[in-house]
């Protein structure tokens, strides 16, 4: 039975999305060799039917037109195996992954992940599967702890922090970080 493969693809940031030859082509290129090689291995092995690339989606929860997009057409049929570089690209929240993971048991839909290797058909290959979505949801939120405590470590030493420069003021032309008044 060949695959009906729908390759997931993302990035977290609009900077990463714009790079070009950045993660998305990186990520777009790895998933085709993959099939690529399967099908070498096993003739007919499967078909990649449709790419859904969400670009400068966070993971943190499913509210990305191409996942969506993807579970309607898994809904339809039209694809059976969903495919991504590794478990972080489709979720860093547990319980998010975890209704994913049960959509796809529904769906008889397979899963695979190209950086863990998992057999989700025994139990410790699932228990794994849990512990590793546990971690990058544990990543997501130390990263986002990190970057809060920074943002506020610079406003306490009068630092900015982006955004729009404030009406009668300029961004200091000797150190970008502060501002000085627009006479």
């Amino acid at each position: 039975m060949a695959f009906n493969i729908g390759l997931y693809i993302r990035v977290s940031t609009e900077e990463q999305a714009l790079r070009m030859e950045g993660s998305l082509e990186s990520q777009k290129h790895r998933l085709s060799g993959y099939v690529d090689i399967k099908n070498m291995q096993q003739q007919n092995w499967g078909v990649v039917v449709d790419e859904y690339i969400d670009d400068g989606f966070s993971a943190k929860d499913t509210n990305r037109p191409a996942l969506q997009k993807l579970i309607k057409d898994l809904k339809k049929g039209r694809i059976n195996t969903v495919l991504v570089t590794d478990l972080s690209r489709l979720s860093r929240s547990i319980r998010d992954f975890c209704v994913l993971i049960d959509f796809f048991k529904e769906t008889k839909t397979q899963f695979l992940s190209l950086k863990e290797q998992f057999d989700t058909t025994t139990a410790a290959g699932e228990m794994m599967l849990f512990n590793m979505i546990n971690l990058a949801q544990f990543e997501r939120r130390q990263i986002s702890e990190r970057v809060t405590l920074n943002f506020h470590s610079r406003a306490m030493r009068g630092l900015r922090n982006g955004g729009s420069t404030i009406l009668g003021y300029k961004v200091n032309p000797t150190n970008k970080s502060t501002l000085v008044a627009n006479e």
